[in-house]
């Protein structure tokens, strides 16, 4: 986790954190980053935990985000 965290900063990766169980991560090392679900709900507590939806969706999302960044800073 601490070199998946250095690379992030660096800008040499991406890290998602996914709250899968109902924990206190908001003090974490990751803390910072932008988790999922957006909600904070961790997948656990939901009614369908197997629907990742809201999880797919966010990812997709951050990763469009990083094509048209990445494109935008080559052109």
């Amino acid at each position: 986790m601490k070199r998946a965290l250095e690379r992030d900063a660096k800008c040499e990766a991406v890290v998602i954190p996914v709250i899968v169980r109902d924990v206190k991560w908001d003090k974490a090392h990751f803390a910072k980053l932008q988790a999922l679900p957006k909600d904070a709900l961790a997948v656990t507590k939901w009614p369908d935990k197997d629907s990742a939806r809201n999880v797919s969706e966010g990812i997709e999302k951050r990763v469009e985000e990083l094509r048209t960044t990445r494109f935008l800073k080559t052109v």
